[in-house]
């Protein structure tokens, strides 16, 4: 019976431990911020966000670029058609790797800072970008992922630098910045 019982538990700790992730886009958040006139910054955001975690520490989120939402509906139209030109370029997707040891080891409040490089798709460009991000395992089986400083996206990298110009001349803006700050929390539920 003993047998029965170990056996029992750890094939329970093992499919816990090894399970993935899935990201919840409701309680997640992906905001940019953008300059114009060298002065006036203004918040964005992405509404809507997938993603998942493996049990081999691959990470893969994808933002919809058609949900972006600056609080202006003509700006968010001119961003989606000239900037981002979503009828070519639906998504942006980020891809990394986490030890998976670490998802493995944490213990829910622990959090540990991690430096990796994300491999960024956007506008049919990948892009390896380096980044410090935080991980913490909260209750119920919820791991956070965020970043600790702002990773910093140029637009000629990811060829938007025309786009940019577009948005500049239709808004009669002096400067638009092309270095785009980027943060996020990402909050993952355990698979079952």
């Amino acid at each position: 019976m003993r047998k029965l019982i170990t056996a029992a538990l750890f094939a329970l700790f093992t499919q816990s431990s090894l399970a993935g992730w899935t990201l919840d886009n409701d309680a997640s958040t992906f905001n940019f911020l953008s300059t114009k006139k060298n002065t006036a910054t203004e918040s964005h955001t992405f509404k809507q966000l997938s993603g998942s975690i493996n049990d081999e520490g691959s990470a893969v989120v994808s933002v919809k670029l058609a949900s972006v939402e600056t609080n202006i509906t003509i700006r968010n139209e001119r961003m989606q058609t000239f900037l981002f030109q979503i009828a070519d370029f639906a998504s942006a997707t980020a891809t990394l790797s986490v030890d998976p040891n670490l998802l493995k080891n944490l213990r829910a409040g622990e959090r540990k800072s991690i430096n990796s490089t994300i491999a960024l798709n956007f506008h049919g460009i990948t892009k390896k970008l380096p980044t410090e991000l935080m991980v913490t395992t909260l209750e119920n089986h919820v791991l956070q992922v965020h970043t600790v400083k702002p990773i910093l996206l140029i637009a000629a990298d990811f060829e938007l630098n025309d786009g940019i110009e577009k948005l500049r001349t239709l808004a009669k803006l002096s400067t638009i910045d092309t270095t785009v700050p980027v943060t996020f929390t990402l909050l993952f539920q355990q698979d079952n």
